[in-house]
Order: structure tokens, then sequence, then C-alpha cells
């Protein structure tokens, strides 16, 4: 609330951008001394009028790249097939909801897959859910938004990297692997969960994996 449009100016998706850099440990603490100088550094970038004519540049010079409109050359409904193919195999009694954790594992997962998802853009989506009492997520409401979000990262990446030749990404580097690797006993649950609905199995173990992700 505080980074909110009525104090900071903020939109939406500057926001989910800004929490895409803050990432938790395998306790789900984060390291505000790491977090604070490079959000610090985003939300100076965006709301300082000296920095406008910056960023007004950079996202023309965006817009006239191959990459505008587009993800890793994915369209908006190749990039909802593939995220909803991988949502779908893991929901076993298909009531479009997942837990929360469940979610993020799956997300995680996706680094290796066609979307290749980074960190910074599984804790940007994990900052837009919406969770449930339950801890349930209504993951069909995120696919509409999914797209709009990472093609929002992507931009605003170019223009960190380019305009103020800075990437925040650093912080990614510095807490990724350590991040990956905490969580791989809960990518192994879901891809057991995966492999039981897709009922395809790998030569080598016997064990089935999915056919999308």
């Amino acid at each position: 609330e505080k980074l909110s449009y009525e104090t900071l100016g903020l939109t939406n998706l500057q926001i989910l951008s800004i929490m895409g850099e803050c990432h938790a440990d395998h306790k789900d603490r984060v390291n505000y001394k790491l977090f604070a100088p490079v959000a610090a550094n985003m939300i100076y970038s965006m709301i300082d009028l000296k920095n406008q004519k910056k960023r007004v540049m950079a996202i023309e010079e965006f817009s006239r790249s191959s990459a505008a409109g587009m993800l890793r050359e994915m369209d908006a409904a190749t990039v909802k097939d593939v995220m909803k193919a991988a949502f779908r195999a893991v929901d076993t009694d298909n009531n479009g909801t997942l837990d929360v954790f469940e979610l993020r594992n799956i997300l995680e997962m996706m680094h290796d897959s066609k979307i290749q998802l980074s960190l910074t853009e599984v804790d940007a989506i994990m900052a837009a859910v919406d969770a449930d009492d339950n801890g349930q997520v209504q993951y069909g409401e995120l696919l509409d938004f999914i797209f709009d979000l990472l093609v929002h990262l992507e931009r605003e990446h170019y223009i960190q990297k380019q305009a103020f030749m800075y990437s925040a990404s650093k912080l990614s580097e510095a807490t990724g692997d350590k991040k990956r690797a905490d969580n791989l006993g809960g990518q192994e649950h879901i891809k057991d969960k995966m492999a039981a609905a897709s009922g395809v199995a790998t030569p080598d173990t016997g064990a089935s994996r999915p056919a999308v992700v």
C-alpha cells in the first residue's frame, strides 16, 4: 500500500516488477539489506522527473525491437497455453485451483521450459497471486494476467539496463541458485503429481513425466 499510485505514482505492474526482486530464502525470509537498495534504485528511475526522458527513449527503442509484444518469441496465446497445460497437469481434480506452494514450484520448474522463467519473474508472479484463506489459488484468473506481467518485466529490465546501466538481476544471481536448491524437494513432489496426471513414462527410470514443461 505504501508503494501505491497515490503515494509514489507507481502502477500495479511497476510495483510487481519491484517485488520481483524481493527474493525470500527457504524460510520465506527476505534480506532487506540486499533488497532495499535494489528497490530504491528501481523506484527512483521510475519516479524521478529527470529520468523520464531516459525512460521514454528506452521505451521507444524497446517498442521498435523484435521483442515488443512477444515473450521469448511467443505470443500471448502460446504463453497462456503452455502455462495452462502445466497447471492442469498438477490440478488432478480439475477444479481450477492449486496450492500456493505447488504453484510456486511449478513456476520455478518452468525455468527449464520453453518459457524459461527467471527467479525474478517467478517472484513477481507470486506477488500477484491472490490466495484464499486455505492457501488455494484460482489459476485461471492468473493466466490472463501472466503474459502482460512478463512482457512488462522484460521491458522494465531493458529500460534499467539501457537507460540506467543498471541490472537488478544481480540480486537474483546472488540468491537464485540457493533458492532453487532449497526447493528441489518440493519440485520432486510436483513432478510426481504431473507424472501421474500425464502417464508418460521415461525410458531410463520407468517414472512418468509431464508432456508439456
